[in-house]
């Protein structure tokens, strides 16, 4: 066998584990019920029926900060008291400094040498870009810190 064929067939085993890896993620760890479930749903942490957000799409920037007040199916306060989300300010810190070593550490692995106003721009832009997503994330995460699951928490 030549060495290209090995090559390929190791990225296809990688592939495949990282497939694996997702489905794994996805079918396991984001049932009903669970804290990632609620966040990646954008649901409500307490019944994880209602969404947190009246628009589901992050990047409508009219509506990306307009949430409900209360969860409109098990009447949860989304505001338990004013400044509640300042600490998400440090869950955004967070997200966005893990996505700037990741898109480092990608950009250092796939290519060899690359000056650091690539690397700059390349975390700078992927960190505006997404920063409608890490907004929402970062408050849905906060969120789920302080609020539990309950199964029969839903009002009639």
């Amino acid at each position: 066998m030549s060495a290209p064929y090995h090559y390929f067939r190791h990225q296809a085993n990688l592939a495949g584990c990282i497939l694996v890896i997702f489905a794994v993620i996805y079918y396991v760890m984001l049932k009903k019920g669970t804290k990632l479930y609620s966040i990646f749903k954008n649901k409500c942490p307490q019944c994880q029926e209602a969404e947190m957000f009246h628009e589901s799409n992050p990047y409508r920037l009219k509506q990306l900060t307009q949430m409900h007040q209360r969860c409109p199916k098990c009447g949860k306060n989304f505001v338990p008291e004013p400044g509640f989300y300042f600490g998400a300010a440090y869950v955004s810190y967070g997200l966005s400094v893990a996505l700037g070593v990741a898109i480092f550490v990608a950009l250092s692995v796939l290519f060899n040498d690359l000056s650091a106003e690539v690397y700059l721009a390349a975390i700078v832009g992927a960190i505006v870009i997404l920063m409608p997503l890490n907004y929402r994330l970062s408050r849905l995460i906060w969120i789920n810190f302080f609020v539990k699951y309950k199964k029969t928490s839903l009002v009639d």
